[in-house]
């Protein structure tokens, strides 16, 4: 049996949505919570810092695809137009043992 997008129905990716939404909602929530209780007394900065540390990770994850783009996608073409480039893997530097 082959599986093809057009055989899952389209109320599963949005109960999928909404279970995952209403999942992060509640982890951020209760951590949210977590920091404000252990940290009573500095908890808007103890908050800032937990801000800051997710807007890096959503950077962070955002920029994670550049080296597959950089490497993968571009760097074939690149490096069939560098005259110097290694053709098939390393083969044709010579046998093992040799410099």
């Amino acid at each position: 049996m082959e599986w093809d997008i057009r055989t899952v129905h389209w109320i599963a990716p949005l109960i999928a949505g909404v279970l995952f939404g209403f999942a992060m909602l509640a982890l951020h929530v209760s951590a949210n919570s977590y920091i404000i209780d252990f940290y009573s007394t500095y908890a808007a900065s103890a908050i800032a810092v937990f801000r800051l540390g997710f807007w890096l990770a959503m950077v962070y994850v955002s920029i994670a695809p550049i080296p597959y783009i950089c490497f993968h996608v571009w760097g074939e073409g690149k490096s069939k137009k560098a005259p110097k480039a290694v053709k098939g893997g390393g083969e044709e530097r010579g046998k093992e043992g040799e410099v």
